[in-house]
């Protein structure tokens, strides 16, 4: 390999390419990094959702509803995740074949960065509606004269907002972890 030449004023910028070997290394970390990443995300946007909806019903309707509200919202929350996902992966499929009336332009770049995208974007509706649902369900348990029509604007705004909250956190944590990171803290 050649090596610039040290008045060159290239020689500080040049470096020698990694092998393929700790190129797939390299590469496989920070595939796991991001992974642990997104994982973080979706657990802080379900756990701010579900508390979300359930200071909803506390505010409301009954402060005495909200432990069963935010345990109910919590299971609802990782059920609404599931669902969420099943829905993009069949929107996912159904959007991106061949046999369907997308113009090409849009299916053109299919890939699992698509994919991805969209699991994350089902995935948050879905920890909304499970947080709501699961919030009603869990006033109702405690409350059982309550009618669902009566909760529900209460439990669907306190999920997004506890979504919007969960999600500013865990982008700030992020990025104050990354800057960290690179300026060698």
């Amino acid at each position: 390999m050649n090596e610039p030449e040290p008045d060159s004023p290239f020689a500080e910028i040049a470096q020698p390419k990694p092998s393929a070997v700790e190129a797939y290394k390299q590469r496989s970390a920070h595939d796991q990094k991001r992974g642990r990443q997104r994982q973080l995300f979706l657990i802080n946007c379900a756990v701010a959702g579900a508390l979300g909806a359930g200071a909803g019903i506390a505010i409301g309707i009954s402060m005495d509803a909200m432990p069963t509200a935010v345990g109910m919202a919590l299971l609802g929350s990782a059920l609404g995740l599931l669902v969420g996902w099943f829905v993009a992966m069949m929107a996912w499929a159904r959007f991106f074949t061949n046999e369907n009336p997308v113009p090409i332009q849009y299916r053109n770049n299919n890939s699992w960065d698509t994919l991805t995208l969209w699991l994350f974007a089902w995935g948050l509706i879905g920890i909304a509606c499970g947080a709501s649902i699961g919030a009603m369900k869990g006033t109702q348990i405690t409350l059982p004269n309550i009618e669902m029509n009566a909760m529900l604007p209460w439990t669907m705004v306190g999920a997004l907002i506890g979504e919007v909250i969960g999600a500013s956190v865990s982008l700030t944590v992020l990025r104050t972890a990354e800057t960290n990171s690179e300026s060698g803290e």
